[in-house]
């Protein structure tokens, strides 16, 4: 149904108009919807307690900025951070900064973040504790 709104905004708008008013007036409708469908979809956060996940779904441009320092801003101080990389093929250079200003700074709020496949680089940045119970390779 999405994909018939730009073709007949499109139609309606060279009736009502001319040909050359319709065809920007569809094509700047076609942008709009095109836009929207690669933001809404790109990143994923899932919080349970002082633990955060942000997954990148597919490529991460600069329209996510904002989202992502929002995301990045709800971390609690003390908390886990996971970054999850794996399933993007682009990461925009903006974004990559916002992670590693975040990453630089983490340490500072006690967050422990774990990168996963961030345009090759993994590891797991901060002070890192063992859990009780738990043991750590060295």
């Amino acid at each position: 149904m999405r994909r018939f709104i730009p073709f007949t905004v499109t139609v309606i708008t060279i009736l009502a108009t001319d040909l050359l008013m319709g065809v920007l007036v569809g094509l700047v409708c076609s942008l709009y919807f095109l836009l929207q469908s690669g933001y809404r979809s790109a990143i994923a956060c899932t919080r349970r307690g002082d633990h955060m996940l942000l997954k990148f779904q597919q490529d991460v441009s600069f329209l996510n900025r904002e989202e992502m320092r929002q995301y990045l801003d709800a971390v609690p101080d003390n908390g886990e951070l996971i970054i999850d990389a794996t399933g993007a093929n682009y990461i925009d250079p903006d974004i990559r900064e916002d992670i590693d200003r975040f990453v630089g700074n983490a340490s500072s709020r006690g967050i422990v973040v774990e990168l996963r496949d961030v345009e090759g680089t993994s590891g797991t940045f901060g002070d890192v504790e063992p859990a009780r119970g738990v043991a750590r390779a060295v």
